[in-house]
């Protein structure tokens, strides 16, 4: 019953509107001086069309007042786009003008035709005419809602399971909304039928039934505009609520809705009605005026009360960046920018243009729908990027680089992708205003830069993938070889200068492609490059020939990262290798850059592995066999050792007597290591090789001197005096 209430005032609005509308047909029937001269004008004309003689003189001036139109039309015409948009403007505000001051002087006559209506209701019979016409249409409106309401309550069971059914995403509420919504178009379209019906059978007169038919139609949109109003926002069911909002947002937004519903919707189709049903034009006119001043004031109330909310939405995240800045100035002016447009959309309205409000409207309601399918449609593109970069456990294991690489050309992607939506967007806005955009891409001009442009893109989307694939091999190939040293040392030092070749490479192709496909001549410039080539061959001879150097050093892995060699002068360990240089830091820590041109020897002291080299003196009078199985014994405890043992690629070696010097007896032995390990496995050995030799008083010699006085003819040697003296002992003092 709450609800019938609330049709009432649309009912009364109608009501009000049949009452208006028949003193009105009758005073144009009764009073109207016109017609008679109407029809005597047709008269004439038709006597003019039978005389050839008449008909001619007629057609000379229809051609005159013709030429004279359009002689002052091109008189008239702004010649420069300026003026012609100011013309315009001046044409609007004109007319807006003249109806303004027609809506006021129509309003002054008002008061008068409701005196006149009140005294034709003083009339027994018209007011039994029209309390006739008004029970028919309340008995129709009446079935229609007590038919909606028994609808409501069949299916209400189901409604009701549909709303305790709580779901978390989007696409899982969206078929319990359409279900819910699809409950809610059977009892508008079971009322909408019933009142049709019951209309039919009472047969009422031409305007009872006008007036009905629109009521219903407006009662039915309504109604239909509310069911997907709670699709979306679902004001007092949010466990299915399809827009993330509040409890609160909800609410505010669907009361709105509401309003504006139903004052626009029962508003204009009470007007059209009435002109249907023989308005004047005047009256018309001032009705549509305030009918959309109305809604401009609501919307610019709606406006203002969300300035903020929206501003805040548009102006994001708080950065630095020039396009945060744009959308915070956006998000300072769109209410001013949607007042504006408000207002120059209520001009369009009373200026009574034909055709343009209709446009205006077409163009508004297509830019919504566009914006809103703009921001739907990226969101679901980027999820669906988002869902094709994530990266399995498995991949993630064996591509660990992988991830990083795609996560960051993902916001590159989505940004890309966004571009693309918001130029379709655009485009299809501005052909919904009218401006048709095809027609230029289908010119020869609009043809030639889209081809261009697509060449471009393809191009630079073509050499980006293949640095991308590339790079991402290099990568792949650099991790899985960190298993083995050696090898890993040489790809770090060749695929990287491999990478910033196809860097370089990539770079000048794509840059000769985009210029060729711009128009330019690259003859000449190739033409040039070789000259300047030729040129830097000549003057830099010497730098041309380290990075040959240095690429064939290279490709035959003479030296790595991490390789200590010697250069035939300087030795340390490389650190970093470049097309034409070599940088080595030695054991104090110096480092020396080297070009490779002055590199002709290469003595490497970790490729493959090391050779620990040791010679050992002892004594003339030790027993050799004795200190070779000591010796032998060493390198076993150290094959023993497990923090030694991982480095020894073969067990001690003694060699046996490798010279006799002047004060000892060498001998030789080697350990076989990894490289690099020769020099500290050396060390390691010689320790543990005095510490035994100490137990066992093997006696490791070093330069003995004996000093010879000389001898006379007889062979004795002449008498050296030695004195030998006590030093005396310290007196202790007390």
């Amino acid at each position: 019953m709450i609800r019938f209430l609330k049709l009432l005032p649309s009912a009364s609005l109608f009501v009000i509107l049949g009452v208006v509308v028949l003193p009105s047909v009758a005073a144009q029937a009764a009073d109207d001086p016109s017609r008679p001269i109407v029809t005597k004008e047709i008269d004439d004309l038709i006597t003019i069309i039978e005389d050839d003689g008449e008909r001619e003189k007629f057609l000379q001036r229809l051609r005159l007042l013709k030429k004279a139109s359009e002689d002052s039309t091109i008189a008239n015409t702004p010649t420069t786009p300026g003026a012609t948009v100011l013309q315009q403007l001046s044409d609007q505000v004109s007319v807006a003008g003249s109806r303004l001051v027609q809506s006021v002087e129509t309003l002054t006559t008002l008061p008068g035709a409701v005196v006149k209506l009140f005294k034709g209701l003083n009339s027994t019979e018209e007011r039994g005419i029209w309390l006739g016409a008004i029970f028919k249409i309340l008995a129709v409106l009446l079935a229609g809602y007590l038919t909606e309401i028994l609808i409501r309550r069949l299916v209400k069971r189901p409604r009701e399971a549909i709303e305790s059914t709580d779901r978390e995403t989007f696409w899982s509420r969206l078929p319990l909304q359409i279900g819910r919504f699809l409950l809610e178009l059977i009892g508008i379209v079971a009322a909408v039928t019933v009142a049709y019906a019951l209309l039919s059978a009472t047969d009422p007169g031409n305007t009872t039934r006008v007036i009905a038919i629109a009521l219903i139609n407006a009662t039915a949109l309504v109604r239909l505009i509310s069911a997907l109003m709670r699709v979306a926002l679902s004001p007092r069911v949010n466990k299915i609520r399809l827009v993330p909002v509040s409890d609160e947002t909800a609410n505010y937004w669907s009361v709105w809705i509401r309003r504006l519903s139903v004052f626009s919707v029962y508003g204009y189709i009470a007007l059209e009605t009435g002109y249907l049903l023989g308005f004047q034009p005047e009256l018309y006119n001032v009705l549509s005026s305030i009918l959309g001043l109305g809604v401009l004031l609501m919307l610019i109330v709606l406006v203002q009360q969300n300035r903020r909310l929206v501003a805040k939405l548009i102006s994001g995240h708080n950065h630095d960046s020039a396009a945060s800045l744009f959308r915070k100035r956006i998000g300072e002016l769109w209410n001013v920018a949607t007042i504006v447009y408000l207002v120059l959309v209520f001009a369009v309205w009373i200026s009574d243009k034909p055709g343009s409000f209709l446009v205006v409207v077409k163009g508004s309601l297509a830019t919504i729908i566009i914006i809103v399918g703009a921001i739907i449609l990226g969101t679901i593109v980027n999820r669906l990027v988002d869902r094709s970069f994530r990266l399995s456990d498995e991949l993630r294991t064996r591509f660990p680089y992988l991830e990083a690489r795609t996560n960051r050309f993902v916001p590159k992607i989505k940004t890309i992708i966004t571009t693309l939506v918001s130029l379709i967007a655009v485009l299809s806005i501005l052909n919904s205003w009218g401006i048709n955009v095809t027609k230029w891409f289908e010119s020869e001009l609009g043809a030639l830069i889209t081809e261009k442009v697509g060449s471009i893109v393809f191009i630079i989307f073509i050499a980006v993938a293949i640095w991308e694939i590339v790079s991402s091999l290099i990568e792949h190939t650099i991790h899985r070889s960190q298993s083995s040293t050696e090898r890993s040392a040489r790809l770090e030092t060749l695929l990287p200068l491999a990478r910033k070749t196809l860097l370089v490479v990539l770079s000048v192709m794509v840059t000769l492609t985009v210029l060729s496909e711009l128009g330019l001549n690259i003859g000449p410039l190739l033409a040039g490059a070789g000259v300047v080539g030729l040129a830097i061959g000549f003057g830099a001879q010497s730098l041309v020939k380290d990075i040959i150097t240095g690429i064939f050093i290279l490709i035959e892995d003479s030296i790595s990262v991490g390789d200590f060699v010697d250069v035939g002068g300087p030795n340390g360990t490389v650190e970093s290798l470049s097309i034409r240089t070599l940088r080595l830091r030695d054991i104090e820590g110096n480092v020396s850059t080297i070009p490779f041109s002055s590199v002709n020897t290469v003595l490497n002291y970790t490729r493959d592995y090391g050779i620990s080299l040791l010679e050992i003196g002892i004594a003339y009078r030790e027993d050799v066999d004795q200190v070779i199985e000591v010796l032998k014994r060493l390198g076993e405890e150290m094959m023993e050792d497990e923090g030694l043992a991982k480095d020894i690629l073969e067990p001690l070696v003694v060699q046996g007597i490798h010279r006799l010097d002047d004060s000892a007896v060498t001998l030789r032995a080697r350990i076989k290591t990894t490289a690099g390990m020769q020099w500290a496995m050396r060390r390691e050995f010689f320790k543990r090789m005095k510490k035994r030799f100490d137990e066992l008083e093997i006696e490791i010699p070093f330069p003995h001197q004996t000093i010879y006085f000389g001898a006379d003819k007889k062979g004795f040697a002449q008498a050296a005096p030695i004195q030998i003296e006590n030093k005396p002992e310290r007196v202790k003092e007390d």
